[in-house]
Formats: C-alpha cells, sequence, structure tokens
C-alpha cells in the first residue's frame, strides 16, 4: 500500500514539476479522462507488481497453483483498482505540498481502511478454501469502496487539478 501510494505520488509530482498536467488540460480531453487514464496507469502498474509479488509468495508459502488462487485475482484487481483510485484523487492534491508524499500516506491510509479489510477477509476466506457466499460480502465492500473513490475522483478531478 505504501509502494503504491508513493508511486502515486511521485508520478504525479513529476508531472507537477514538469508542468505537464497543464498541457494536459489545454488539451481537448476532458479532465475526467485524463483521471481515468492516471487510474488506468497506475493500475496497470500495481498489477504488474502484484502478479510478480503473488508468484513469490506462492513460491515461499508452498502454496498449490488451483482454483483457489484464481478466485483471489478478482479481490487483487478489485483493491488495486480502489488504490489507484484514492492515490491518484489524493496524490494530485498533494503534488503541490512540500511533504506531499508523506502527506498522501496520512490522507489516504484512514480512507483505504474500510477496503483493506474487506480485502484481507475475501483473500484470507479464498485462500482457506472457503464457499463463495463466504466471499461475497467482502467483495461487495470493495466494490463499493471503487465505486465509491473512482467516482470522486471522475467528478472532482477537475477541480482538483487545476
Amino acid at each position: 500500500i505504501l509502494s503504491g501510494l508513493s508511486g502515486a505520488s511521485l508520478a504525479v509530482s513529476a508531472e507537477h514539476e514538469n508542468d505537464c498536467l497543464t498541457g494536459l488540460r489545454l488539451s481537448p480531453l476532458e479532465p475526467a479522462t485524463i483521471y481515468a487514464a492516471k487510474v488506468a496507469g497506475a493500475a496497470l502498474t500495481m498489477a504488474v507488481s502484484q502478479a510478480a509479488t503473488l508468484l513469490l509468495l506462492v513460491l515461499f508459502f508452498n502454496l498449490q497453483f488451483d482454483l483457489n488462487l484464481l478466485r483471489l485475482i478478482p479481490v487483487l484487481l478489485l483493491g488495486t483498482f480502489g488504490l489507484c483510485a484514492i492515490s491518484t484523487l489524493l496524490g494530485t492534491v498533494t503534488s503541490r505540498l512540500r511533504a506531499g508524499e508523506m502527506l498522501l500516506a496520512l490522507l489516504a491510509a484512514p480512507l483505504y481502511v474500510p477496503e483493506l479489510i474487506a480485502g484481507v477477509k475475501a483473500s484470507a476466506a479464498v485462500l482457506g478454501g472457503a464457499s463463495l457466499t463466504a466471499v461475497v460480502l467482502p467483495l461487495k465492500i470493495l466494490a463499493a469502496c471503487d465505486l465509491l473513490f473512482a467516482v470522486c475522483g471522475y467528478l472532482l478531478f477537475e477541480y482538483l487539478a487545476a
């Protein structure tokens, strides 16, 4: 989580230092489209690192490549998307500040806690071999948090990036 937050902060601060965001705002693209592209780029980067981490977890903890591991993929994707949505939005806010990286972690961590708890419960249920009914509630919470973060970012990015 902290590496994802710092990566988002570095990406946004690099754009702010080079004044790339102003160029993007001057383009005919809507600000919401720019936000969606930023979230998609961050999610793709984090998904690649998650795949490598998952491979290492399987090797080090002697997990089996079976259906339980495949059932973990939706949990990981929903958690990644939520973290990318909130970190991109808050990274835009904190990019202009002197201690922006630290402030981003302090702002995003409490907002991400419900999604983190739901992700841990869903992951534990999936890896424990529980039925799909045990995973439905945490997945609904993950999806609701993702929807909330994405809609807030989609609506507010125009005003926060100015």
